[in-house]
């Protein structure tokens, strides 16, 4: 509702246009997930200009989302880890006095900014990898206080196994049974999880299939229309 409302007279042409609205949520939440809010981008209006003309659009744009979904009671995912991060630093986590991240590549700001404020009340160990796409996580937590120790811990290897489905159907089907299989055995749903390369057909085929056997899970898709 909120691209409808002010969509400048360019973007009209486009305007019903599935991928214009996945750009859209894309971009918005790249920006969202490295911690610049609307206020911080437009300090930079006219540089971004220089390489997209329709950046001050999507200023307005993101602006308008922000405050819209705040109006609502909602907020985006940085909002809601600085919220956080504000109650990690007043309060801490009662009971919690270890706490290990691993598996992790590198965190962006606001996340850092979490640590930050976790490492202060709990025993905190970041695990990252040994590789150039690592290093300015490794240095922004420096610069935050981290010491950074060389260890020789190495991740356990998974167990691989591969099924072969006679079609499609029967693949999505097999995921829901090994899904019920893994929750006869004492695992959680939550601890059960599925990637799949593309939206469709997948992820429409899965939402049915999953109710269909019961299953309860959520989906981390940007709608594709």
């Amino acid at each position: 509702a909120t691209l409808r409302e002010f969509a400048p007279p360019r973007w009209q042409r486009i305007l019903s246009s599935p991928g214009l609205e996945e750009s859209l949520a894309s971009l918005t939440g790249e920006m969202d997930s490295s911690g610049y809010t609307p206020a911080d981008l437009s300090a930079t209006t006219e540089l971004l200009r220089r390489s997209w003309p329709d950046a001050e659009l999507f200023l307005d744009f993101y602006a308008r989302l922000v405050e819209r979904l705040r109006s609502h009671g909602f907020s985006l995912r940085s909002a809601r880890l600085a919220e956080a991060t504000g109650r990690l630093f007043r309060h801490g986590l009662p009971g919690v006095t270890h706490v290990t991240l691993e598996g992790f590549y590198r965190f962006t700001e606001p996340e850092i900014a979490l640590l930050d404020a976790l490492r202060r009340h709990v025993e905190l160990e970041v695990v990252l990898p040994d590789w150039p796409g690592a290093e300015l996580t490794r240095a922004r937590l420096a610069q935050r206080g981290f010491s950074e120790e060389p260890t020789d811990w190495s991740r356990p290897e998974p167990h691989r196994e591969i099924l072969a489905a006679g079609s499609f159907e029967n693949e999505v089907h097999a995921l829901c049974r090994r899904i019920l299989q893994f929750r006869q055995q004492g695992f959680s749903f939550r601890d059960v999880g599925i990637i799949v390369r593309r939206d469709p057909p997948y992820v429409p085929a899965l939402r049915t299939a999953l109710a269909r056997f019961g299953i309860p899970a959520r989906f981390f898709f940007v709608p594709s229309a």
